[in-house]
């Protein structure tokens, strides 16, 4: 966001009410001797209809005037122009009585609708006075029922007589001069009719534009390979031609290579696109050292029971307390189901005996884990981060009140959809064990080395059939949606969607320190060879959040948003452009402090030293770096 497109990109966005940097109020005080109030009484109408609201002075005392204006009906004709009024006790007779036009300032002469208008009466126009005469019309309803036709034939009451004012009731002579106060008849646009012949585009979106054809083959070989290579970041933002390098094609596009001038941004020339990442640790079957029952992610069920007997058992995951319910069943053995819980202590590898139990009904079980998900946000977000790094545990309740408070439905949804996804994510990244009453006749582990120390833990081939429901159920579809809800709002390239976007990116990349760390621990606990149990899904999950990051800074554009909030100044600018209010204001101050504080900057530059990819701070504090560049990766 740089400082010199605020002013153009937010002209037009309003500071809060409450602003935090003492701006003046706006003066608003205006000298009226210059306006002309009326000094005869041949001109309280016009103050009386054409200025509304508003007190003067009679000879009797002060008179406070409550105008109001209806819609024109069909003739073009005010349905209702009223003038009320109301006086002290000791004042005058109504202003318009005392000109003799009308009575007294009853209820009863509002009956039937009626427009003033007044003008210059005819007999007076030629008068060599300096005084001016006026003439009020009153249009009848009817066309016909005109009850003076002429204003030299009215007759005049002694006041009309007295004032040289004459009251014509003709609609006809509202001409060019008449000075008559008109609300104009709001438009309305003409409804489309359907047509019967024509099929209905309810709901259906405007086909897409179809490309014209190439002029020459060279353009034609370019696009081609662009659309095998992929555009670059900036050329795809900017929506311009990405020329790739014949001589390099893995290498910057000739677009950025050309750039001669000082640019805001950084970035190097990447081929990255946000749809394309990975926010998770993707399988396509389930684990097959647990079951090998599953070829896919499929809901199918086991057919080989030991029991037609189906029980309900409490479950739990052994870092928080959020239980929940399932029914289970006994089944028979098949080769590759594993019946026991294993883990290794100093080098040796150690087993525990589980119950042959799985889940008696996968679909009724996802409904469950599905709806669990939903309902759980908040205690996982409090049980999973709330005695972390006080960084993490303030953008996670920031985050949580913003998923309700966003301005916009698409960015809360967006937050909301990225709780569900992270949610789904310690599902099934952390061991669970049976709670409750009935433990199906598990035993407690008893080896303090063990993560079910004191636990009975839950059976594995559980563990396969739950992945097979949240990869299926959870983490795929949200995965796409969350994908296509960021493309978007990045694409708009819109400053309002900053904080959305901060908030949204956080939650992810802190989610993939978490995974990796739980797979590191997992290759651990059964004695693998590698750093991670699933190593190809933990190099795509670290890739795809350096997509997240090089769409991020080029979102920022060379600027650091969190350090426009050392002063006033740079507080009004960061309010302005990203369409802030005084909350979100605080909570960027708030983390700006922060970040700031000597033992974080410390602690930061420790893990990025030894590349920690599994600290909770090495991928998050990338979000705050001036020069970033795409660091390692698994």
């Amino acid at each position: 966001m740089p400082p010199s497109d605020v002013e153009s990109d937010a002209g037009n966005m309003a500071l809060p009410s409450d602003s935090p940097w003492g701006l003046e109020e706006m003066d608003v005080s205006m000298d009226l001797t210059s306006f002309a109030w009326p000094q005869a009484a041949d001109d309280m109408d016009l103050l009386l209809h054409g200025l509304g609201n508003g007190s003067f002075e009679l000879d009797g005392g002060p008179v406070f005037v409550a105008n109001r204006i209806t819609e024109l009906d069909d003739e073009a004709v005010p349905s209702g122009l009223v003038a009320e009024t109301s006086q002290q006790e000791r004042g005058a007779e109504h202003p318009r009585a005392a000109l003799g036009l009308v009575g007294p300032p009853g209820r009863d002469h509002i009956r039937e609708p009626r427009a003033l208008a007044i003008r210059p009466s005819v007999e007076e126009t030629s008068s060599t006075s300096g005084e001016s005469a006026w003439v009020i019309t009153t249009p009848d309803s009817s066309e016909n029922g005109s009850s003076v036709k002429q204003p030299s034939s009215s007759r005049r009451t002694s006041g009309e007589e007295a004032s040289g004012v004459a009251a014509v009731t003709d609609p006809r002579l509202l001409g060019p001069c008449s000075k008559v106060w008109v609300v104009p008849k709001k438009a309305r646009k003409k409804r489309r009719t359907a047509n019967p012949n024509k099929p209905s585009r309810g709901g259906e979106k405007r086909p897409p534009r179809r490309r014209r054809p190439f002029q020459d083959e060279e353009t034609r070989t370019q696009t081609a390979l662009t659309r095998e290579l992929r555009s670059c970041v900036r050329c795809r933002m900017l929506r311009i031609r990405c020329h790739p390098d014949m001589s390099d094609p893995d290498g910057p596009c000739l677009t950025c290579l050309a750039l001669t001038v000082p640019i805001m941004c950084k970035l190097p020339c990447l081929r990255w696109i946000i749809t394309d990442s990975s926010l998770y640790r993707e399988q396509s079957r389930p684990y097959q050292l647990f079951s090998k029952r599953w070829q896919s992610m499929d809901l199918v069920d086991i057919s080989t029971w030991a029991s037609t007997e189906v029980k309900r058992i409490r479950l739990s995951q052994i870092y928080l307390d959020v239980p929940y319910d399932v029914e289970v069943r006994e089944f028979e053995p098949v080769e590759g189901d594993m019946l026991e819980e294993r883990w290794t202590s100093n080098g040796v590898t150690k087993s525990h005996r589980i119950p042959r139990y799985a889940l008696a009904d996968m679909e009724r079980s996802a409904a469950v884990l599905q709806a669990f998900i939903q309902d759980n946000i908040a205690r996982y977000i409090c049980g999973t981060v709330g005695q972390s790094d006080e960084l993490i545990w303030q953008t996670y309740f920031f985050a949580f009140r913003h998923a309700q408070t966003a301005k916009t439905p698409t960015e809360r949804e967006l937050v909301l959809n990225a709780f569900r996804f992270w949610v789904a994510c310690r599902k099934t990244s952390n061991p669970e064990h049976i709670i409750g009453e009935d433990k199906l006749g598990g035993d407690r582990v008893d080896d303090p080395a063990s993560v079910f120390h004191d636990r009975v833990p839950m059976p594995v081939i559980m563990i396969a059939q739950m992945e097979c429901i949240l990869y299926t159920r959870v983490l795929r579809p949200v995965h796409k949606k969350l994908l296509d809800q960021l493309n978007f709002l990045v694409k708009e390239n819109k400053r309002q969607y900053w904080l959305t976007l901060y908030l949204t990116m956080f939650i992810l990349l802190h989610s993939c320190a978490m995974v990796s760390r739980r797979d590191w621990e997992t290759a651990r606990q059964y004695n693998l060879q590698d750093e991670y149990a699933n190593h190809e899904s933990i190099s795509k999950h670290q890739i795809g959040v350096n997509v997240m990051l090089a769409h991020f800074h080029y979102l920022n554009k060379g600027v650091l948003p969190f350090q426009l909030t050392y002063n006033a100044a740079g507080l009004r600018t960061l309010s302005k452009a990203a369409d802030l209010d005084s909350e979100q204001v605080e909570f960027l101050k708030l983390t700006s402090r922060l970040l700031r504080e000597p033992s974080r900057v410390a602690e930061t530059g420790s893990v990025r030293a030894r590349r920690d990819l599994n600290h909770d701070l090495y991928w998050v504090m990338q979000l705050y770096e001036e020069n970033w560049v795409p660091g390692p990766t698994a």
